[in-house]
C-alpha cells in the first residue's frame, strides 16, 4: 500500500476501534465537570458547525445514532443538549441537577468493549437498541393517513362504511344488559 492509502486505512480503522474508549473518556470527563469532550464528540458525529470544530456541515457520521444510544442508556438524572453553532464546540449541555451524570457501570461497560466495533455482538448486548414507541395519532391524522392516495369515491365509501359500523355499535350498546348498582 502507498503511504496515503495506508494512512487513510489506519485512520479509518482507528475511528472504528477507538470509538467506545473515546466515548468512555468523554463521559468520565463529563462526570468530572468537563463538558467539552462530550460536546466535541456530539458536534463531530452529528456534522454540526461550531466556532472551533471544522466539519462538513450536515454530514452525520455513522457513529451518531450509536452515540445517542449509549448516552440514552448511560444517563443518570436529566441531561439535555442542544446544537448551537455560535458556541465554542457547537453544543450547549444542561444538567437537570447537581447529581446528573453518566453511570459508572455503563462507562466500565464501554471500556470493556475495548477494540470492538459498533457492529459487534458484544456492543449490541451491552447497549441493545431501544425500539421507538409509535406516536399516537389523533383521529384527524389517522383519517388523513387513510385518505392519502384515495379518490373521492373511495373516501365516500369508507365514510359510509364507518357510519354503518357506528350505527351497529349503538344498537349493540342498547341491547346489551346493563349492570345495576348494588
Amino acid at each position: 500500500m502507498t503511504m496515503t492509502v495506508n494512512t487513510w486505512a489506519t485512520n479509518a480503522r482507528k475511528a472504528e476501534t477507538e470509538f467506545f474508549g473515546t466515548v468512555a473518556r468523554s463521559l468520565e470527563q463529563f462526570n468530572s465537570g468537563n463538558h467539552s469532550d462530550l460536546a466535541k464528540l456530539l458536534c463531530i458525529c452529528h456534522g454540526k458547525k461550531s466556532k472551533k470544530i471544522q466539519v462538513i456541515e450536515g454530514e452525520r457520521l455513522k457513529f451518531a445514532s450509536h452515540l445517542k444510544r449509549i448516552l440514552d442508556a448511560s444517563v443518570e438524572g436529566e441531561i439535555k443538549y442542544k446544537f448551537d453553532p455560535d458556541t465554542t464546540f457547537g453544543v450547549v449541555i444542561t444538567k437537570g441537577g447537581d447529581n446528573a451524570g453518566f453511570s459508572a457501570a455503563r462507562i466500565e461497560a464501554l471500556k470493556m468493549l475495548g477494540q470492538a466495533t459498533v457492529q459487534s455482538a458484544a456492543y449490541k448486548e451491552a447497549f441493545p437498541p431501544v425500539k421507538a414507541k409509535p406516536k399516537s395519532k389523533t383521529a384527524k391524522e389517522k383519517a388523513e393517513t387513510m385518505a392519502k392516495g384515495k379518490t373521492r369515491a373511495e373516501i365516500a365509501a369508507m365514510v359510509k362504511e364507518l357510519a354503518v359500523i357506528e350505527v351497529a355499535l349503538k344498537e349493540l350498546a342498547k341491547s346489551a344488559p346493563t349492570e345495576k348498582a348494588a
